[in-house]
């Protein structure tokens, strides 16, 4: 997800952070063992460690690694609530997970790494090596936000363009469908940026500014790399070019913007969420699945 900009209260007084020799030897080795996604994902969190007990602030070890806020207090407060113990990951709440992310990621980088007879590759799958980590992370802002939280699924639709059909559409008539050219006369493009919010579906839209009396954070989450599915957003981008850009007849750029503001003020009358439902155990539990069942099939 992109970045949302805002500003925020200075938050409540945070304990120091410091670590000894012993546990500064260790994270220093866990930042070096950067061999697999669950190595990167500890080394991470070790440098997360060490930069705090630099006296580096909160924000300061956000900018400087590229993760959120939360994520720096999550893992600061782990580690001064359990020591170097607290890094590694917790077995999780709900029905037992029936395999381990160490599992899934031993068979999506088999699937990753090696080809199947008679084929350049399997299938489209992120290289990310933190992918399941990230999508942890996505999937809970969904199906767990922080209390109070504006959630909002941030991204661009570019390119759009605004086509203007070479001979007038024909409407329906009474035993007759809509009749249309199949050509059309490009009259140039546009970009659109959207965030709908994951708890109302309502949708905030260039050029409309941020929801009046709302303080908004700068709140940064990344997806893993090739995994925009993960974004609530494209949900809408592919709503809104069913119903609107598909069928359109746009004869200017200002004519698309135009249906395109329409179609933002027409959904948020009556805004509907899209509902996320699977969790980050299904959806890795499933692609762990396919890995190894195409890896073994044979073919």
């Amino acid at each position: 997800m992109r970045r949302w900009f805002g500003r925020s209260r200075p938050g409540p007084k945070i304990p120091p952070l410091s670590v000894t020799d012993a546990q500064r030897a260790v994270l220093e080795g866990w930042v070096r063992r950067r061999t697999t996604a669950q190595a990167l994902a500890l080394a991470l969190r070790s440098r997360i460690v060490l930069e705090c007990a630099e006296g580096h602030s909160i924000m300061e070890v956000s900018r400087l690694l590229r993760i959120t806020a939360d994520t720096v207090r999550t893992w600061r407060r782990r580690f001064l609530g359990r020591g170097l113990d607290g890094l590694c990951d917790e077995p999780r709440p709900g029905v037992p997970w029936r395999i381990t992310d160490a599992d899934a990621e031993r068979v999506i980088v088999k699937t990753l790494q090696e080809t199947p007879k008679n084929a350049a590759h399997w299938f489209k799958l992120s290289t990310d090596p933190l992918f399941i980590d990230k999508v942890r992370d996505v999937v809970g802002r969904y199906l767990d936000p922080p209390e109070k939280a504006l959630v909002l699924c941030v991204d661009e639709k570019s390119q759009i363009q605004a086509l203007d059909r070479s001979e007038p559409v024909l409407p329906m008539v009474p035993g007759v469908p809509e009749r249309r050219s199949h050509d059309y006369v490009r009259a140039g493009t546009t970009t659109l940026f959207a965030a709908p919010e994951a708890a109302t579906g309502k949708v905030i839209g260039f050029p409309a500014p941020a929801p009046p009396g709302r303080r908004v954070h700068e709140v940064l989450h990344f997806r893993p790399t090739s995994s925009s599915w993960l974004n609530l957003v494209k949900r809408w981008f592919a709503e809104l070019t069913q119903k609107k850009l598909k069928q359109g007849v746009h004869r200017s750029v200002q004519a698309l913007e135009r249906d395109i503001r329409d179609r933002l003020a027409a959904w948020n009358e009556h805004p509907w969420p899209f509902a996320w439902t699977k969790t980050a155990d299904e959806i890795l539990d499933k692609a762990a699945s396919y890995c190894r069942r195409i890896s073994d099939s044979g073919h």
